[in-house]
C-alpha cells in the first residue's frame, strides 16, 4: 500500500520529466530542420514568416528542456539531500546525476543558439 500518494507522485513527476525531455529533444531536432531548411516553411513573404517561426521554436527549445532539467533537478536533489544523509560517501555519484541534468538544459541552450545562427 502507498501512504499519502508519496510514491505515486514521485512516478508521475519522473513521467512528466520524461515526456518534456523527449518533447524538448523532438522540438530541438525539428526547430534545427526548420531553421536549416530541410523542411520548407509556406510563407507569403521572402522571409518575414519562417523568421517568426525560427524565433519561436529557438524559444521553445529553452523553455521545454529548462522545464525538463528544472522539474527533474528538483526531484534528483530532494533524493541526492537524503542519501547523502544517510550515506556521505556518495557525494561524488549524486554530483554527476545533476550533472547529466544539467546537460539537457545545456542542450537546449546549445539547440538554440544553431537555430538563429541560421537565420
Amino acid at each position: 500500500m502507498v501512504r499519502k500518494g508519496g510514491l505515486i507522485t514521485v512516478r508521475a513527476s519522473k513521467i512528466v520529466v520524461a515526456i518534456l525531455a523527449l518533447l524538448g529533444a523532438i522540438l530541438a531536432s525539428t526547430s534545427y530542420a526548420i531553421a536549416t531548411g530541410q523542411i520548407n516553411v509556406v510563407t507569403t513573404e521572402e522571409k518575414g514568416g519562417a523568421e517568426y517561426i525560427v524565433y519561436f521554436a529557438a524559444a521553445l527549445s529553452i523553455v521545454v528542456t529548462g522545464a525538463a532539467a528544472a522539474i527533474s533537478m528538483g526531484t534528483v536533489s530532494t533524493a541526492a539531500v537524503g542519501a547523502m544523509a544517510e550515506k556521505p560517501e556518495i557525494f561524488s555519484k549524486t554530483i554527476i546525476y545533476i550533472v547529466f541534468i544539467e546537460a539537457i538544459a545545456i542542450y537546449g541552450l546549445i539547440v538554440s543558439f544553431m537555430i538563429l545562427m541560421k537565420i
